[in-house]
This record gives C-alpha cells, structure tokens and sequence, in this order.
C-alpha cells in the first residue's frame, strides 16, 4: 500500500503544523497535526479492510482461443471481470513476461458495471510453457488517499511447441527398437531386490554374482549388480552444441534427440524417479537441474528442452578415425623401438599421455561429464544425447559416466543423415552411415552402455536402400 498524491499533501500539511506549532510553541498548531495524523491512520486501517475485501470479491476469469501452439503464432485471450460486489473504480493491468510479444492495457472498471470483457493478443517467439498473461489489480481508497496494486494468480498455462518431426527412428544398425529402454528391470525373482547392470569384480564380491556371459564376452571377471530401491536416479545430459542445429527447420539433429529425450522424461515420471538434467554448449555448462521427483521439476525439464535453440559459434568436428589413448599407447611403444628421423619426431606427441587428457578437458562435454562424475557418482541412469562431431571425445565421456558402476544410454544422431538428399550425397552419405556405425558400435560395446541412432526414419531408408542397390 502506497500513498497516492493527495495523501502526500496531507502528509505534508501535517508536518508542517507540527514544525510550526514545535517551533512557534503554537499549542492549536500541534492539535491539528495531531488529528490529521490520526485521521489518517483511521483512513490507513479501512483501506486495508476495503482492498482485502473487494480482491476477495473480484472474479476474474481468463480464457484462449487455443492453448497449444508453435512459435510466432498469435493467441488471444479473453479476460472477464465480475464487479458486482466492488464499491469504488478499479484498473486491471495486463501485462507479459520477458520474451512474450503482446500489448500491455490497463482495463478501467466501473462499480456500475457487473461483468467487463476485454480481448487481448500476444505472439511468442521460443518454445516452451508460459503462464500468460501477468494480471494485477489497482485498488484506490474511497477517500483518494490510499492506493495498492495486487497481483492475480488467474492465468492461462500455455505451451509453445517448435515444429516435431514425425518420422524419428530409433534404434541400432538400422533396426528400430522394440520396447523401452532404461526401464526397471529384476535379475532374480522375488522382491526387495532389482537387477541394475554388470560391472567389473572387485575383492569381496560373492561368486554367486558372477555374470559368466559377460566374463566370457570381456575376458575378465564381471558381477551382477542389484539394489534394494526401486527408486532410480536420472541424469539427463544434452549436447546442444552449434553441431547439434544441423539440418533443416524443425528437423535438426537438435529436434530428433528432444523427441527421444521427451520419451525417457514421460518414462521417468510414470515411475516417479528423481531427474536431473544438464546441458552442455559449446562454452560448457548452460544448465543444471538437481535431482527431484516433483511435478514442477518434470514441467521444468521439459521446459528447458522445449526452450533450447541454437547456440551463436564455430562447429570444431573430430574425425571418427581419432585415436584414443590405447591407441596412442600402442604408437608411442612402436615408435620407441624405431630409430629413424620420422619416428623422432613422432615420438614426443605419444610419449606423454597426460596431453591426451588436457586436450580432453579442453572439450565442453568431455569436461562436464567429468565433473559431474566426480561431485554427483552417477551411479544410477545417465542418458546422453549427442552426435558424431566429436567421436573420441563422446566416447571419453561416455567412459566417465560409468566410472562408478552407472548405467548409460546413449541416443547418437548421425551427421550424414541430416544433410543434403541428392543422389549423389545418398550414396556418400551410406558410406558415412557405415563410418557412423561402426562409432555406434564403440559406444555399444562398453559396459553398461546401450547405444542407439537417431535419424529421420524416411531419409535412414532411402540411404539404406541406395546402400543396398550399388553392392
């Protein structure tokens, strides 16, 4: 509550009376301050009674000509006001968000009106939920001295939706996937425990738990893994790198992997898991959502989803053929037996592996994927979505995730599938296809990993197909 101006000038005409009565020792002077000041405070306490009363009274009621909608397209709304119970005028003040486009108006309502209709129309730009639009009442005291502003809580929750592709394919070495994935599963029967994955044995685990498929499969020992809860934490991990904005409007590579992310958030939430979820861009870390299992945290992930665009900067592409620290290894030991001018100078890029790490951590998400490792365990679900810009360095990361025993899945977008659909880059693109598939199935081989392509399933056909004619 606020003073308007003409309580101002009687808050300076009583000021005035006490200076002068204090200081001419005017004792009518003092008396009348006194009675203004008192006047006012009685004028203070109705005001508060009579905004309390009639925001009570006030029915407000929005409603939309639609409440789902893509960006740029204009929505109307209509806002209904019922003064029939108010005393004195009130303004409602419509006003919007950051990122909305809409005219703000103030609507001026009369005691002697019983309903009052006013239309208003806004356009927004970026995907994602908003509560639209923002309300507040001006309410003024009957004796003009007094004014205050309160906020409504009527609102219209409305979702922007970019443009989804509706051909996405999932799934490994072009075959679509059948079923879920990352779904609670049970390793035994009964209850009280839940099959989680594989991992490596370590001394002290029973033998009893030993996977013998999965020894025989990695040539060294590996134990099934259970836990006690049902209870799973997810991680979800975007890439929303400029690399990730390839292909046309709406169809990115960016656009594919939301559609499969959204799948595993509705999965998650059917079986109230706390999810978090980061995203990383091509300066690091963007955004990162502890763990909850609430409805505000799923409305805010996929909030955050429907909300990514394409980050301004430079695309940096590895080639799938980088080498890896293994194979680094293995080169450094074979150009140390050579005594020839070329393995000289070869031999001081192997001979240190710690600047395999350093350029590592010199990749965003590499180096976030690490991070989190270290502060977080990820010893539950961790779901990554990225391509094959960056094949060694998504395979590190990858690594890091199930350093501690987590289980990762892993949802790829192969670049060659999101460009140009000529004849002629059909076929080039098979042959990057195969490229990408055989970095899937790096991927796919580590332990507790599950790998899957995401692609337009129209276009993974049609290069599929062309593959198939030229053999």
């Amino acid at each position: 509550m606020r003073l308007t101006r003409r309580g101002y000038g009687v808050a300076a005409v009583a000021a005035t009376l006490l200076v002068v009565g204090a200081a001419a020792e005017r004792p009518l002077a003092l008396v009348g301050a006194g009675t203004l000041c008192a006047w006012v405070l009685v004028a203070l306490f109705r005001a508060g009674r009579q905004f309390a009363t009639t925001d009570d009274s006030l029915a407000l009621a929005i409603t939309a000509d639609r409440r789902r909608i893509q960006p740029n397209r204009e929505t109307e709304f209509r806002l209904s006001v019922d003064s029939s119970d108010a005393t004195h005028p009130i303004a409602v003040q419509i006003e919007w968000p950051a990122g909305v486009d809409g005219e703000s108006k103030t609507v001026a309502i009369d005691p002697q009106w019983s309903v009052t209709e006013e239309t208003v129309v806004c356009t927004v730009p970026v995907a994602g939920t908003y509560d639209l639009p923002r309300l507040s009442c001006a309410y003024r005291s009957a004796d003009g001295l007094f004014s205050q502003d309160v906020a409504r809580e009527e609102s219209i929750e409305l979702t922007v939706t970019a443009p989804s592709p509706d051909d996405i394919h999932i799934g490994a070495g072009g075959d679509p996937l059948v079923g879920t994935y990352g779904e609670h599963t049970s390793g035994q029967s009964g209850t009280g425990t839940n099959f989680i994955d594989i991992r490596r044995y370590v001394p002290g685990d029973s033998v009893s738990r030993i996977d013998w498929n999965a020894t025989a499969r990695f040539r060294e020992p590996y134990v099934r893994e259970f836990e006690n809860e049902t209870i799973q934490q997810t991680r979800l991990f975007v890439d929303n790198r400029a690399c990730m904005w390839e292909g046309p409007q709406g169809r990115t590579k960016a656009d594919y992997l939301r559609e499969a992310l959204l799948g595993v958030l509705t999965q998650v939430e059917e079986a109230n898991d706390p999810v978090g979820l980061t995203v990383i861009d091509d300066d690091g870390l963007r955004t990162d959502l502890d763990y909850a299992d609430s409805t505000l945290q799923y409305r805010d992930c996929r909030r955050t989803l429907a909300g990514l665009s394409k980050p301004a900067g430079s695309v940096a592409s590895e080639s799938l053929t980088t080498v890896g620290p293994e194979t680094a290894q293995r080169t450094a030991g074979l150009l140390a037996a050579r005594t020839d001018a070329f393995a000289q100078t070869l031999r001081p890029y192997f001979q240190t592996p710690e600047s395999y790490v350093l350029r590592l951590e010199s990749k965003p998400l590499f180096e976030t994927i690490r991070r989190k490792a270290v502060v977080e365990k990820l010893r539950g679900w961790s779901v990554l979505c990225t391509d094959d810009t960056h094949p060694q360095e998504t395979r590190e990361a990858v690594k890091q995730l199930v350093e501690n025993g987590g289980r990762v899945t892993v949802f790829l977008a192969p670049s060659a599938l999101f460009e140009s659909e000529s004849t002629d880059d059909t076929l080039r693109a098979y042959d990057r296809l195969v490229d990408f598939e055989s970095f899937r199935k790096s991927i796919d081989v580590i332990p507790n990993v599950r790998a899957y392509e995401v692609a337009p399933s129209t276009r993974l056909n049609a290069v599929l197909d062309a593959g198939q004619r030229r053999r």
